[in-house]
């Protein structure tokens, strides 16, 4: 093997294992509860549980008429929630009706406790 060959390959090992102690320096901080994620950088990333609905409406099962029983839900939006359903299939949680157009956080969270995922 040529000089620079040989230097190319310690380079590359050298390089792999400063890698591999970056990931094991901050791959390994504890996290003493579910409520925080503490990143590499010493910052934390507060978060909530997500919760699933468990109201009176299955939004992957309802027909148009059930759905205009939403707050802000129209026939258009009923249509366009039932076209979502059926071109990508089930919604796997609530926010996954933000994909329809119109549908944002602000008017999901008017009829959140009314739907569930039946």
């Amino acid at each position: 093997m040529s000089e620079k060959g040989v230097r190319n390959s310690i380079v590359t090992a050298l390089l792999i294992l400063s890698g591999t102690a970056l990931l094991i320096y901050s791959g390994f901080r504890s996290v003493p509860d579910n409520s925080e994620i503490y990143t590499g950088s010493g910052r934390t990333i507060s978060f909530s549980p997500i919760t699933m609905p468990n109201g009176t409406i299955g939004i992957n099962s309802a027909d148009q008429d059930e759905l205009t029983e939403l707050y802000g839900i129209g026939e258009t939006l009923a249509a366009m929630i039932m076209d979502e359903r059926v071109k990508n299939g089930d919604y796997c949680y609530p926010e996954d009706l933000t994909a329809v157009k119109g549908i944002g956080m602000k008017k999901l969270e008017g009829f959140r406790e009314y739907i569930n995922l039946d």
